[in-house]
């Protein structure tokens, strides 16, 4: 068994409603209507792995974290989201038996469902992460040549945006730049726009 599926059945399903999908740190289900329900876990994912643990509250937080940043970027017109409702107002679509919970209202969105592309769209400002073992060897990330010298955690001379697949389970893969931009172009723009 799989550490994320230890890890996940130690969160309950939802009754009434129709599972969607289990991810690293989220579950989705199908509230019809176009409409899916969004709710963090407790899980904890890191560098693509979910850790065979639970982190209290880590749940409510993320959804806090999401929220906060789907309204500051509709609001400054950066760009539109899928963020339909969030916290009590959560309760208008969902089924009786599950309106009226707060842990459930602190830890869900209602979102649009869309076409998803498989790509994750990741911008970066500093040298780190998946990037650092390819700067160290070879000066370049993403085959972009950058200044000698840095270390982890230093600013990059501009922001860039080094797309990745989208894995369900262990290391997102790095993709070709210069092909995601192409085919994504849209999408590309606003990940360097946020």
């Amino acid at each position: 068994m799989t550490t994320l599926s230890l890890v996940r059945k130690s969160v309950p399903m939802l009754q009434g409603i129709r599972l969607l999908n289990r991810g690293k740190v989220r579950d989705t289900y199908d509230l019809g209507n176009g409409l899916l329900l969004s709710v963090a876990t407790d899980a904890v994912s890191i560098f693509d792995f979910v850790l065979n643990a639970l982190v209290p509250d880590k749940g409510m937080v993320l959804t806090a974290m999401t929220h906060f940043w789907m309204t500051l970027l509709e609001k400054h017109g950066v760009c539109k989201t899928h963020l339909v409702a969030a916290g009590f107002a959560i309760d208008e679509y969902l089924p009786g038996a599950l309106r009226g919970n707060a842990d459930l209202q602190s830890r869900a969105l209602v979102v649009k469902a869309l076409k998803m592309v498989p790509v994750e769209f990741v911008a970066r400002g500093y040298l780190t992460g998946s990037v650092l073992k390819e700067y160290q060897t070879t000066g370049k990330i993403f085959g972009l040549d950058m200044p000698t010298g840095l270390q982890d955690g230093d600013e990059l001379p501009f922001v860039l945006d080094t797309p990745t697949t989208k894995a369900t389970e262990g290391h997102d893969l790095p993709m070709d730049r210069d092909q995601v931009r192409a085919k994504y172009p849209e999408e590309t723009e606003t990940l360097l726009r946020v």
